[in-house]
């Protein structure tokens, strides 16, 4: 939780404040990590989630796509419910304006760094890394409008629930699951 509240509060600031507290937050959710080793069958998955999303934060795709990539696993090799209230409950449960903004800042910074990737000459490999990481980043700004929209009924973010996952699914063309499933819960909400 400590992890996850440090990454919320790099939004405030600038570049000098932000930094400190991305440091922290991944200290803390390493710290956590930790602590599988002393207890095997310790659930890591969601600070995976918070470690990838720094790495993204940064640049580092690589690091990042490895991070999600351990925590998708985990999450269905325990077969976690990816249900409203599964496991990103504690991320989306409370989503306010604040929060919702700090996805968006999120989604906008991996977003710069995605598109500078773009202009480089590299792999295939390297390219789809960076697409991989990029739709994992719009399917968490688009759960959190999902999210947002659920707790406030305002219209306007399942629409861009919507877009945002829609975007991940049809331009980056990866196999993220969690955009799959997601774009089905949109579904499900507009059929009731």
């Amino acid at each position: 939780s400590l992890g996850y509240m440090q990454w919320l509060l790099a939004k405030q600031g600038g570049e000098k404040e932000r930094q400190p507290r991305l440091d922290r937050a991944e200290q803390y959710l390493e710290r956590g990590r930790e602590y599988k080793e002393i207890k095997r069958e310790t659930f890591v998955a969601e600070l995976d989630y918070g470690l990838a999303r720094i790495a993204a934060e940064r640049g580092d795709f690589n690091l990042a796509y490895r991070r999600y990539i351990e925590a998708v696993s985990a999450h269905f090799a325990q077969g976690v419910s990816h249900a409203p209230d599964g496991y990103t409950t504690s991320h989306f449960e409370g989503i306010t304006p604040f929060i919702l903004g700090r996805f968006d800042a999120y989604r906008r910074r991996v977003r710069e760094l995605w598109e500078r990737g773009q202009q480089e000459p590299d792999n295939q490999a390297a390219s789809r890394v960076r697409d991989s990481v990029y739709s994992f980043v719009l399917n968490d700004f688009g759960e959190a409008c999902l999210n947002y929209y659920l707790r406030s009924g305002d219209d306007g973010y399942l629409d861009k629930a919507r877009t945002t996952l829609d975007e991940a699914w049809e331009k980056l063309n990866t196999r993220y699951p969690m955009i799959s499933y997601n774009l089905n819960r949109l579904e499900r909400w507009e059929a009731s």
